[in-house]
């Protein structure tokens, strides 16, 4: 009982963290089939990609861990996929200032 309250504990704090960590686990595919990420920032689908990728392996070997999951998020495994590259965001900042300083 105490085990079960520890990691429901933990399950709330990586959800509270990157929402789309423990989702990622049960349903990966959406995440990892993106293109590699250039960067990353603390909550965003870059670090759920880095971060998911050595978890999928090791969760789909031991079951118990992804019912645990599947009870802590329920049956909506979905989640918003933003990836975005860093050269074509800082292209696009640098369009914006030029804009806005011409």
């Amino acid at each position: 009982d105490k085990q079960v309250a520890i990691l429901n504990d933990i399950l709330v704090s990586v959800k509270l963290s990157n929402k789309s960590f423990l989702p990622a686990i049960l349903n990966p595919d959406p995440l990892l089939n993106c293109k590699t990420p250039t960067g990353c920032s603390q909550g965003s689908s870059a670090e759920a990609y880095f971060a998911v990728q050595p978890f999928v392996s090791l969760f789909s070997s031991i079951s118990i861990s992804k019912e645990v999951i599947k009870q802590f998020c329920g049956d909506d495994t979905s989640y918003e996929v933003k990836i975005i590259d860093k050269k074509s965001y800082l292209s696009g900042l640098l369009r914006i200032a030029v804009l806005n300083f011409s």
